[in-house]
């Protein structure tokens, strides 16, 4: 083989190796940023989403029981608030985690367990209060049934809550493991790179410089 062809052949696999070794890398790197991505746009969200559910669903609970006993049209108002938002929240989980085949229906749940609640307590107290009967308004909300139907929903969400403390914890989980592979492979691929320029450097003088030592030698 020639001493042109000889170098060559070198320069083809030294890049040869660092392209694997970027293509490697790229990949694990790629793999890490969209995990990564999906927490801080997706996941971390729709934790923040679901314990603002929780709490407007109490709110709304509380502003209710407010209204029975004191009858203020702010406290009215508040109850109205907070059920419309909670409506929000769940559409904003459903929209940040549709990938995860098990929110949507957990949502759902607690979408329906609030709706037999507001059904149970909210509506007819509502209409109890605005007939000017506040006797009748604490019949119903002191009831076993709205009871119920509140415990119910609390729980649905609180199920809810669990699923995407679940899935942030693994997605957490996931991203430490890509960033401790992704980390050893650029360690890995620091010392692949230093290992292929000592091969280059072995190879260039093995095959070209000793040669023209030699061919030197016989000149002189």
């Amino acid at each position: 083989m020639s001493l042109r062809r000889r170098t060559i052949l070198a320069a083809l696999l030294g890049a040869l190796g660092v392209v694997i070794t970027t293509a490697i890398v790229l990949s694990q790197f790629t793999a890490t940023y969209a995990t990564s991505n999906a927490i801080r746009n997706r996941i971390t969200p729709a934790a923040e989403a679901v314990e603002a559910l929780v709490l407007a669903q109490v709110s709304a609970s509380a502003s209710l029981s407010d209204y029975v006993l004191l009858d203020r049209d702010a406290s009215r108002k508040d109850y109205e608030r907070q059920v419309d938002r909670a409506g929000v929240l769940l559409d904003q989980i459903v929209l940040k985690l549709d990938a995860a085949p098990e929110i949507r229906p957990l949502a759902e749940k607690s979408r329906a367990a609030q709706a037999a609640w507001m059904a149970a307590d909210g509506t007819p107290v509502l209409a109890a209060m605005e007939a000017g009967d506040s006797a009748k308004a604490r019949t119903i909300t002191d009831s076993k049934t709205a009871w119920s139907t509140y415990a119910a929903m609390t729980q649905a969400t609180q199920d809810l809550q669990d699923a995407v403390d679940d899935r942030r914890l693994s997605a957490g989980d996931t991203l430490v493991d890509f960033l401790r592979v992704l980390g050893v492979m650029l360690l890995l691929s620091g010392l692949l790179v230093l290992a292929l320029l000592l091969a280059y450097y072995l190879g260039l003088r093995r095959w070209v410089l000793d040669p023209l030592s030699r061919i030197r030698g016989d000149m002189q």
